[in-house]
């Protein structure tokens, strides 16, 4: 059975993975544990099968991760994280707002234990990935902002795999921004050469009242790459949350977003585009708990798929009693390009309050033969038809993206890639 391998190997290394844990978060891994051994619900994900390389020891590399991995965007500065397979790594410091915390999780777990243990798992939905994850992860992200700061520009967490052989890295961020604070974090995976890998990261991000947020992440990994990520949000009265999702290319993804709108006031928004070709099985499930009353979400999810490759979208819309007054639109629309692409979609709405609007569409098809045949007419070639046609139907979720800088580089990549040229980052040292 896969997961006895896992459990297995916890209890053999288990002091190596509790090493420098507070007892809180301990007895948390000993409960995860448990209902691991109780669920068999990892079996479905056969990847979690291969036999993947673990770091429990936390061995460090070999190499300089500063040497090895560098990314700057154009016209935009941000402070700067890498996450090097499953071990976090930050750049200088700069000058923060007073009362910030940005730095490894594992620091902050041995500098701010209370503060962690205070918001740590508050939000989790219990399934087996964060069960998998809160036993395994030892690192990540940590990212703490008081009431009414701001930073100066946004950080940038890059989550690199990086090894010769099959290789699992396990993380876990955790991100709060307390009342009236204003935040952006952009997202990047990239995976070195074409070895087999898997990532499970767990994102768990709270929003205070009257808070602002934004997280984007773009994948451009390999064809070899199984990557789990989930993003768990929690917004507080008027705050306002805005998401986008660009998956350029990799083997197997599973993107997971869940969100439960907890104030009065609180707005969502919420954003992905996925490429696909040869193989490549793209998953984005979207999970929003409308709670209280007067919160609004918006949701739009676009596929282009080529070759063989897969896609699937499942949202879920949950409108508890006496969520009066909430506003919730769901829209999914998908271009299959070759008749062997797939794309599976499954909206839903659980409604259990009656002063609502709620709604949902899902289509999905082929480029209109119409619009080709009228773009030809105009002396327009067919592939550049074909490539302005599924560029218009692109932008839309880029529209979505608040950083100029970061809309336009991923305007560029993804113009590349539906060229079918190299398409990305040029100032990425992995990507050149």
């Amino acid at each position: 059975m896969i997961l006895d391998a896992y459990i297995s190997l916890f209890r053999e290394h288990r002091a190596a993975f509790n090493a420098g844990a507070p007892e809180w978060l301990a007895r948390a891994r000993e409960a995860s544990l448990q209902a691991l051994a109780d669920s068999a619900d990892l079996s479905e994900l056969e990847a979690y099968a291969t036999d993947y390389g673990m770091n429990p020891n936390r061995l460090q590399p070999s190499e300089d991760p500063a040497k090895v991995f560098s990314c700057e965007i154009p016209g935009i500065t941000t402070y700067n994280y890498l996450v090097f397979n499953d071990s976090c790594y930050a750049q200088p410091k700069r000058q923060l707002p007073q009362g910030v915390v940005d730095c490894p999780l594992s620091e902050a777990i041995a500098k701010y234990p209370d503060l962690v243990a205070r918001y740590w798992g508050k939000n989790n939905t219990c399934n087996a990935n964060w069960h998998f994850n809160q036993v395994f992860a030892q690192d990540g992200l940590f990212v703490y902002l008081p009431k009414n700061t701001q930073l100066d520009r946004p950080i940038q967490l890059v989550n690199l795999m990086y090894d010769n052989q099959p290789r699992m890295a396990v993380s876990h961020n955790l991100i709060i921004v307390e009342d009236g604070a204003k935040a952006q974090v952009l997202v990047c995976d990239h995976a070195y050469g074409e070895t087999q890998y898997l990532s499970n990261r767990y994102t768990e991000v709270y929003v205070g009242a009257g808070a602002q947020y934004e997280h984007y992440k773009l994948e451009s990994t390999n064809d070899q790459m199984t990557n789990v990520s989930t993003v768990s949000l929690e917004l507080q009265a008027g705050a306002k949350v805005l998401t986008n999702s660009i998956t350029l290319h990799g083997g197997r993804t599973s993107n997971d977003v869940q969100v439960k709108l907890s104030g009065e006031g609180a707005h969502l928004s919420i954003n992905g585009l996925a490429l696909g070709a040869n193989r490549q099985c793209i998953s984005n499930h979207t999970d929003i708990w409308h709670k209280v009353a007067g919160a609004t979400s918006t949701e739009l999810f676009k596929y282009i798929l080529d070759g063989e490759s897969q896609g699937d979208f499942y949202g879920l819309i949950k409108v508890d009693p006496g969520a009066d007054r909430t506003m919730a639109l769901q829209t999914n629309r998908n271009l299959c390009l070759s008749a062997d692409a797939r794309m599976q979609s499954r909206p839903q709405l659980e409604i259990y309050a009656d002063d609502v609007q709620c709604n949902h569409g899902s289509a999905t098809g082929q480029l209109d033969e119409k619009a080709l045949f009228y773009m030809q007419s105009r002396g327009i070639s067919e592939s550049e038809a074909r490539f302005l046609l599924m560029s218009a139907f692109a932008y839309e979720v880029l529209d979505n993206i608040g950083i100029e800088a970061v809309k336009d580089r991923l305007r560029l990549m993804i113009e590349r890639r539906l060229r079918g040229e190299k398409y990305n980052c040029a100032t990425c040292s992995m990507c050149k």
